[in-house]
């Protein structure tokens, strides 16, 4: 709802519906990897630093893991996007450059 004003500007000058949804979901996505990648790396340091104080064990890295994390994070995102996506893609750009 913040960019209510830049989405019927683009879509007063020709932005069709898919260039809009493409806008969010690629912005959704992206941020979902560097989520993802994110809180792996932190998740790796925290899991060594518990294990290695508590059991005196290093943490061993699963790749098959880390590409679940990366995938789920990414399809958690992208259903996030979906309820902003259909809205921004029903705005009246003529109500929203009035001021409705």
């Amino acid at each position: 709802m913040e960019r209510r004003k830049e989405i019927g500007l683009k879509k007063a000058i020709g932005a069709e519906n898919r260039s809009i949804v493409s806008e969010f979901l690629g912005t959704g996505i992206v941020l979902g990897m560097l989520g993802g990648c994110l809180g792996c790396v932190m998740g790796y340091f925290f899991a060594s630093a518990i294990s290695f104080s508590v059991f005196g064990r290093s943490v061993s890295i699963v790749p098959a893991v880390i590409v679940i994390t990366l995938v789920l994070s990414v399809v958690v995102t992208v259903i996030a996007c979906i309820l902003p996506v259909r809205r921004a893609v029903r705005i009246e750009p003529a109500l929203v450059l009035r001021g409705e």
